[in-house]
């Protein structure tokens, strides 16, 4: 099947409607977890320069971005978290802040052609954390308020003290606090494509 990425204005047929409008409706709330995730990889794949006009996201690909260097292609899994969320909490519930990332070690990889093979680990690892103050912030598009720390896998796997082939099929959590302690910290949106590319040896 050809993925191509749709001018704005093809039309829905048997509509009134344009895809653009489908966009709007369905990804304006970038507040929604199920949002967020692909705008911090649209955020990541833009710093790298990587290309997001001809070829649409593959969210069954076995990393979220693909980047080649000196001819190697480095797999980059982008995990993203946020301290508000669309959704209010249950009543009587104060908002939780977040305090980290979920990173999950799948064994199988599902491809778009139906097949599934052995998965691959990812080369480098990018945890976004929109760091929007208040509420009323949350839809605004400010890639300047992110805070990106980047690991390669060396440093994940002696971050979590197991090696990788342990993990697999599971999901460990890496906290903020966890990664000061080891020693890294967060970079902005303009110093992002330095940080990745000085992992991806």
């Amino acid at each position: 099947m050809l993925r191509k990425v749709l001018p704005p204005g093809t039309r829905i047929q048997g509509t009134n409607e344009r895809v653009v409008d489908f966009w709007r409706w369905a990804y304006s709330d970038i507040a929604q977890n199920i949002t967020r995730g692909p705008f911090a990889e649209y955020l990541v794949a833009t710093a790298l320069r990587i290309n997001t006009r001809s070829v649409p996201r593959d969210p069954w690909a076995e990393a979220d971005i693909g980047l080649r260097v000196r001819g190697k292609l480095f797999r980059i899994e982008v995990k993203s978290t946020a301290s508000f969320q669309a959704w209010k909490p249950r009543r009587r519930r104060k908002r939780r802040k977040a305090t980290g990332f979920s990173v999950g070690f799948p064994k199988v990889a599902d491809t778009l052609d139906g097949g599934r093979r052995k998965a691959r680990w990812s080369h480098a690892y990018v945890f976004a954390f929109d760091n929007a103050l208040d509420e009323t912030r949350i839809n605004d598009l400010d890639a300047e308020r992110w805070d990106f720390w980047v690991l390669s896998r060396r440093e994940l796997t002696k971050l979590l003290g197991v090696p990788i082939t342990t993990l697999l099929g599971r999901t460990k959590r890496v906290s903020f606090a966890r990664l000061t302690d080891a020693g890294f910290y967060p970079v902005k949106f303009k110093e992002l494509k330095r940080e990745i590319r000085a992992k991806c040896r």
